[in-house]
């Protein structure tokens, strides 16, 4: 199996992709530019990202507006999933728009009478971008068309690119985990912060907050590697396999590692320690001994709500079950067992303080 990690060089391919645009939006393209242009998208699957994010952009021009209604009607095949969130209209406008390009990108493939044949491999390279989503408090799984699993925490987004080479996942917000169906020859890659995480066949999370990502392995093997601070991505995609190999960072099962620029040193984990950080799977906030301005970052996730932590309790230690999303009776489980007071300032705020006696509150 070919170890070489490739960051995606989206600076070059976006200036390949321009260009293109360029001459889409003159007189129509010839039968040798046709055929280029489709062995260009079927070359590398961020080629064809790179058009359609160019094409969102320049969605009312001549482009679209000179093709026939058949041409830009969404395709039924089942692939393209979009969850309906609080962003659900702005993502259904950007999907509406790569359907468009995946029209144009196929009337480009249709062979006229002169028209050369691209072979079929190669157009069937060209793979869809399908997004998955979860609004403040969800958590939800989804079968994908590999037989891998996804799962996504409260508030999260991630991009899929499957075609025939990689399976490529990008998390842009939250967190994940993913189920992986071993296939050796297209390797399971999820792209989050300043690096990636490489699987054929296992199970792991990963979550991004801020510019850190937490990798968790729960069976099998990773492989991670995020991007030298002195190496541009085009750089980095020349150097030879043996080079790249040497700054992967291989976490095992019941391992952690986190990254920003670096990356850490892998710590193990008991199977306790796991099963706490991934009951948020079933529903559940599990705290052992954290403090109560920890665990108030973590509750804060599974809310729209603000909650700020006053004076020295915020070193208060806290263990206990909780029901993620359930504001109101986390807050009550806080104020019965622990010495502390719970405030609302407003529908948005919520305060929590010491208590200055030791009575616990009537429920």
């Amino acid at each position: 199996m070919n170890n070489v990690l490739t960051f995606p060089d989206r600076a070059r391919a976006r200036e390949e992709a321009s260009l293109w645009l360029a001459r889409l939006d003159g007189d129509l393209l010839s039968a040798d530019e046709a055929l280029q242009l489709r062995q260009w998208l079927a070359a590398d699957s961020r080629h064809r990202e790179a058009l359609l994010q160019l094409l969102s952009v320049f969605s009312s021009s001549a482009i679209l507006a000179g093709l026939p209604p058949t041409l830009v009607a969404p395709p039924d095949n089942g692939q393209y999933a979009m969850r309906q969130t609080r962003r659900g209209r702005a993502a259904a406008l950007a999907l509406s728009l790569s359907l468009a390009c995946v029209a144009i990108i196929g009337w480009i493939g249709t062979p006229g009478a002169s028209d050369p044949v691209v072979p079929a491999p190669a157009i069937a390279s060209v793979a869809a971008t399908t997004v998955y989503t979860t609004v403040v408090g969800e958590q939800r799984s989804w079968p994908l068309t590999d037989d891998s699993t996804l799962t996504l925490n409260t508030d999260s987004h991630v991009e899929l690119v499957f075609d025939t080479r990689q399976r490529t996942v990008r998390l842009l917000q939250g967190e994940a985990y993913f189920a992986v169906a071993e296939d050796p020859t297209r390797p399971f890659v999820v792209f989050a912060g300043n690096g990636m995480v490489r699987a054929v066949g296992t199970e792991f999370s990963v979550r991004l907050a801020g510019d850190a990502v937490d990798v968790t392995v729960t069976e099998g093997e990773v492989a991670v590697a995020t991007e030298p601070a002195s190496s541009d991505v085009a750089t980095l995609e020349q150097q030879r396999p043996a080079q790249l190999a040497s700054r992967e960072i291989r976490l095992r099962q019941g391992e952690t590692v986190r990254y920003v620029r670096a990356i850490e040193p892998p710590a193990p984990l008991t199977p306790t320690e796991i099963a706490r950080k991934l009951s948020w799977q079933q529903g559940f906030l599990v705290f052992e001994g954290q403090t109560l301005a920890e665990a108030t970052a973590e509750i804060e996730r599974y809310t729209d709500k603000r909650i700020v932590v006053a004076g020295e309790v915020a070193s208060l230690r806290i263990g206990g079950y909780f029901k993620a999303g359930d504001i109101d009776a986390t807050l009550r489980a806080l104020e019965s067992n622990f010495p502390v007071r719970v405030a609302r300032e407003d529908d948005t705020l919520i305060l929590l303080s010491a208590r200055t006696d030791d009575t616990v509150p009537a429920m």
